[in-house]
């Protein structure tokens, strides 16, 4: 081998780059006060230690065991051994497919809440979204804000025709649907212009 020591430099630059991002994103969250996504962060960085103790281990079993004779019983008595690591990690599988789970739920709301406000606010004439947030803060309330460009403000008879027609919150949360109304009048040599969804 060329450079001997290349190889544990790799390992540890590599164990660098997995851990630094997640302990970095972590302290600065919990620094601006954002608990939820600061521990977010944290299980990251501690599900990649485990996986790094795990993964190291199961690496040194397999080349003790090409080294003499495979049997069950010294798998057997490794088992033992790496029970608690086994558990750890089971336990973050749960954690983590729930939270996979709910990170799906929450993208196919706000993608199906997008879809119908666009569809519904751009049946009325000259008028497009411009852009639309989610605001959870609350755990009893989905508040939905779309910004509305257009030459005709609209009126909360029409805003309660888009919201009759989203879709349930997750989390079994009750939505309170808003729109900032901007007019907006895009003007032409040829006159005016009603479909400008990139904005003027």
């Amino acid at each position: 081998m060329l450079f001997p020591s290349m190889g544990l430099s790799l390992v540890g630059v590599a164990i660098a780059i997995a851990l630094v991002p997640p302990i970095s994103a972590s302290a600065i969250l919990l620094a601006r006060g954002d608990f939820s996504l600061a521990g977010g962060a944290a299980l990251l960085a501690f599900t990649k230690v485990v996986a790094i103790e795990f993964s190291a281990s199961l690496v040194l079993f397999i080349f003790k065991c090409a080294s003499i004779t495979f049997n069950i019983k010294s798998l057997v008595k490794a088992v033992p051994r790496y029970s608690i690591t086994i558990i750890v990690l089971l336990a973050l599988g749960v954690v983590l497919i729930r939270n996979l789970d709910q990170v799906i739920v929450d993208q196919t709301f706000k993608t199906q809440t997008y879809g119908i406000v666009q569809k519904q606010i751009t049946a009325f004439p000259g008028t497009f979204l411009e852009s639309i947030g989610y605001d959870s803060t609350t755990s009893k309330t989905e508040i939905v804000r779309a910004v509305v460009r257009g030459p005709y403000e609209l009126t909360p008879a029409q805003v309660a025709t888009v919201a009759v027609g989203l879709p349930v919150p997750p989390k079994g949360r009750s939505m309170d649907f808003r729109v900032r109304f901007v007019q907006t009048a895009v003007i032409t040599p040829n006159g005016y212009l009603y479909n400008d969804t990139a904005g003027p």
